[in-house]
């Protein structure tokens, strides 16, 4: 619907000619009427019309006064000139007006109706345009702010080292001059990002807010947080009075987050360090904890060494493609961290990490040309990013378990033959803690059993065997390498230096010093 309002000195030219467009009022309506030009610039300005239909010979105001303050100061709204002088001037002024129809007095319904169906369709025409090129624009303009969007993305999670020129408006001025907080947001179950997003409209937070999904988990989030750098209040207030807004949002969805806040940097190519900040902030959390909310602290604990007495067993269960035993010494594992009291999240990763060491070891050493770096790189990457002791345990359950299964088809420990199996499992694990005790367990059979066997059919003593293969590793890196005496003692299995000198002279006749000189 739109509307006009008419302007005339005559009284029943003005009812007549509302009378006359009464054909068209489901689409045009009469908001007021005006007996010269000043009483109608009043109107204008109270009602905003689409169309004026106005006199050119008035008291007070009249046409020529009229129809250039309407010109400039509303170019927006449609003229329709009805003058009863066939004046040469008066049309000059209207054809400068941009008048777009212009009707002589007397005039009949017809042409009243035909001359405002004109300027519906004109006005119909530029509303269509100035709607598409608005769109156009915030299509545009949209498209720059999500391009900038995964700039900033890739700088946060450390695949692009600068930023160069933002190409969107928001995002230029949002970052000049500005000190910037990372807030990272984590939730065992994916972050609703459309309310996060919704949220950041409805309070007006997005000239200083933007929410950026992770790239490879729907779990991850960031929100960054910006400010004028001569700001007086600290930031922090601020940070804080965010995230328990939003923690409101994510109740009613029924979700618990946690926040790693990141210290205040000035420069947009910090991110990828305040994310890392972020992730040191949320391995504070601990188990048995509540707490949600974690700052970036510069002097943190070093993570502590949890022992485990079936690490090696659970090595040994991967490489021998057992996967269910596997899957139930993790549950053992898991179940020991959820007994510790004051465990962090850091505390889990590293030992998690280490255990996943000595699986990688195991790897290289039994299929040499897996790539393990990349292996590393991606368990690393893939674990960073968790900050829950439920999803450790998923994620590293899933690894090993899967570890296990692709090595069922190696079999290597698959010799029917049990003694050439406990070689093997000797000349793979000689570094470790190495005993008839712990083979015999891992094979399932009885220690004296094992004894028995092993020394039958082999001429020598499990201990015997096992020293042999040690000293040989020993004379290897006695020739290839320029190591100290206790580091190849340590290299070769053997925790005393001592026990490793009579060792290798009970083998080779000759100790280690003697045997490198020889050598050389």
């Amino acid at each position: 619907m739109y509307k006009y309002v008419i302007i005339d000195d005559e009284f029943l030219t003005r009812k007549g000619t509302i009378e006359k467009l009464a054909p068209v009022s489901d689409i045009l309506q009469c908001a007021g009427e005006a007996e010269d030009g000043k009483a109608g610039l009043e109107l204008i300005n109270t009602v905003h019309p689409e169309l004026v239909i106005t006199d050119m010979k008035m008291p007070v105001m009249d046409g020529t006064a009229l129809l250039p303050i309407l010109s400039e100061q509303y170019p927006e709204i449609a003229l329709i000139v009805i003058s009863g002088y066939q004046d040469f001037e008066y049309m000059r002024q209207a054809i400068h007006a941009k008048v777009i129809d212009y009707i002589l007095k007397p005039f009949s319904t017809e042409e009243i109706v035909e001359s405002v169906k004109k300027v519906i369709k004109k006005i119909d025409l530029i509303e269509t345009e100035t709607v598409k090129t608005k769109l156009e624009t915030e299509h545009y303009e949209k498209s720059q702010v999500n391009y900038d969007l995964g700039i900033i993305r890739n700088i946060i999670e450390g695949h692009l080292t600068g930023a160069g020129e933002f190409v969107s408006r928001k995002i230029r001025f949002m970052f000049q001059k500005r000190k910037i907080v990372l807030i990272t947001l984590y939730s065992e179950k994916a972050l609703p990002k459309e309310e996060i997003e919704y949220f950041i409209q409805e309070n007006q937070y997005e000239s200083n807010i933007l929410f950026i999904a992770h790239s490879n988990s729907d779990n991850l989030g960031f929100l960054i947080m910006t400010f004028p750098q001569e700001e007086l209040f600290l930031e922090n207030t601020y940070v804080r009075q965010i995230i328990k807004e939003l923690s409101s949002l994510f109740w009613k969805c029924k979700l618990e987050v946690l926040y790693g806040i990141s210290a205040a940097h000035t420069n947009i190519s910090e991110l990828t360090g305040a994310f890392k900040e972020t992730i040191l902030a949320l391995n504070q959390k601990k188990t048995d904890s509540f707490e949600n909310v974690f700052e970036y602290i510069e002097q943190s604990e070093l993570p502590k060494r949890i022992p485990w007495k079936n690490m090696e067993r659970l090595v040994f269960s991967v490489e021998a493609g057992r996967v269910e035993e596997t899957g139930k010494l993790i549950d053992e594992l898991f179940d020991l961290y959820r007994r510790i009291p004051d465990l962090s999240i850091a505390d889990i990763k590293f030992n998690c990490y280490h255990i996943s060491g000595q699986v990688r070891y195991m790897l290289s050493y039994s299929i040499p040309e897996l790539q393990i770096m990349r292996t590393e790189a991606n368990t690393q990457n893939a674990v960073n990013i968790i900050f829950s002791l439920s999803e450790l345990y998923r994620y590293y359950r899933t690894f090993f378990t899967n570890i296990a299964n692709n090595f069922i088809t190696q079999e290597i420990y698959g010799d029917e033959d049990l003694i050439n199996n406990v070689k093997t499992y000797i000349e793979h694990y000689y570094q470790k803690n190495v005993s008839v005790e712990i083979a015999a367990s891992l094979f399932y059979v009885n220690r004296s059993y094992l004894s028995h066997i092993f020394k039958k059919k082999t001429g020598e003593s499990f201990i015997d065997y096992l020293n042999k293969v040690r000293v040989k590793h020993a004379k290897e890196l006695l020739i290839s390498s320029d190591k100290k005496m206790y580091q190849i003692a340590l290299l070769s299995g053997y925790n005393n230096v001592r026990y490793f000198f009579r060792a290798f002279k009970k083998v080779e006749g000759m100790t280690p010093d003697q045997y490198r000189k020889k050598q050389s």
